[in-house]
């Protein structure tokens, strides 16, 4: 795989760390302190492993998706990159559209669990 950009998704992640948290049991990327996005199952995959606490760097991560997903690693970690383009542009309050994101109204009922700004 591309080792520049795995080092770049390696440096997304951790800058963004400690604003970012994936919510698996009911697909929500919360964004803090007041965004909450809800995901599909494969940005559920990705962004949960890269951001999981155990750290693993990006190439294990996606070396481990790629067949769970039935997707080249190649193919994966441009989509990946892309997927992580998108956070950091919502981050920024950046809405502008763009591939991999589409806005629709919130469905409320596909919350599980409070969020931090409900709390």
């Amino acid at each position: 795989m591309d080792a520049t950009l795995l080092a770049r998704v390696d440096q997304i992640v951790a800058s963004t760390r400690p604003a970012v948290f994936v919510r698996e049991a009911d697909r929500l990327l919360l964004i803090r302190p007041d965004k909450t996005l809800g995901l599909n199952a494969t940005a559920v995959a990705i962004l949960g492993a890269l951001y999981d606490r155990s750290c693993r760097g990006a190439a294990a991560v996606l070396a481990e998706l790629a067949p769970r997903l039935g997707v080249s690693p190649r193919r994966l970690l441009d989509d990946t990159s892309q997927l992580l383009d998108t956070v950091g542009a919502l981050l920024n309050e950046d809405f502008q559209p763009r591939p991999g994101l589409r806005f629709a109204a919130f469905d409320r009922s596909r919350v599980g669990y409070p969020t931090l700004a409900e709390i």
